[in-house]
């Protein structure tokens, strides 16, 4: 009984993970409520990725910032550290300033508009089966094969074994994709002039992440405006 039950256990948490949002966010009439309960559910995940990546970016100043006698000297550390050049796509083990790029943190109100409209509010067939609320692309293993993809064209929607993964790669997709290298380096220049960065100060450097480029920056400013998406930031 008591194996039974444990299985059964586990078969509900590997369907969790395999259905996307919650069975009870489907079942919310009133639009502004689903929407907000979207907000909701996404917002704890997207955080707890943040915080990760902010770690990071902490232990890449100290270790960098500790001198001879700190952390360089310190076997773990130089493990980290390695851990970090290969999540982030960092060529030189020891380039501070890259570390600095591509290590750091994406404006909250630009993630939750982007999921709303990649996914049509988490109600495509790609989040309901793939976990992929950002629409992302993968040319190898598996993945659900676009129904618009015109001949000739090889790429699949990537499946996520949970929404949490799809968002820890969505920020590594922009801190390491070559279409966000602009993104990048505004980005870098506002911490530099110590501003408090928003969703407003970054989302026109989305130009690539869709092929209607400038009518999907127009998309994205609105969404994050009618939303009032910008509180997420603070």
């Amino acid at each position: 009984m008591i194996k039974k039950t444990i299985m059964i256990i586990f078969l509900s948490s590997v369907t969790l993970h395999a259905t996307g949002l919650p069975n009870s966010y489907y079942q919310i009439k009133d639009i502004k409520k689903q929407k907000q309960e979207f907000f909701d559910i996404l917002s704890p995940m997207i955080e707890k990725e943040t915080k990760k990546v902010l770690r990071d970016r902490a232990f890449v100043k100290n270790y960098f910032n500790s001198g001879l006698f700190g952390f360089r000297h310190d076997g773990l550390g130089m493990i980290k550290l390695m851990e970090i050049k290969k999540h982030y796509r960092i060529k030189d083990l020891y380039n501070f300033e890259e570390y600095l790029l591509r290590v750091d943190t994406i404006p909250i109100s630009i993630i939750l508009a982007q999921a709303a409209l990649e996914s049509g509010w988490g109600k495509s067939r790609f989040v309901k089966k793939a976990n992929n609320i950002f629409g992302q692309w993968t040319y190898t293993g598996k993945g659900l094969i676009p129904k618009g993809r015109k001949e000739g064209q090889n790429h699949k929607i990537k499946i996520f074994k949970s929404l949490q993964s799809a968002i820890k790669a969505y920020l590594r997709n922009i801190n390491t994709g070559w279409a966000y290298k602009s993104l990048r380096k505004t980005r870098s220049k506002l911490r530099k002039d110590n501003v408090k960065i928003n969703g407003l100060d970054l989302y026109k450097e989305y130009i690539y992440y869709s092929q209607i480029r400038e009518e999907y920056l127009k998309r994205l400013k609105k969404m994050i405006l009618q939303n009032d998406l910008l509180k997420y930031d603070e």
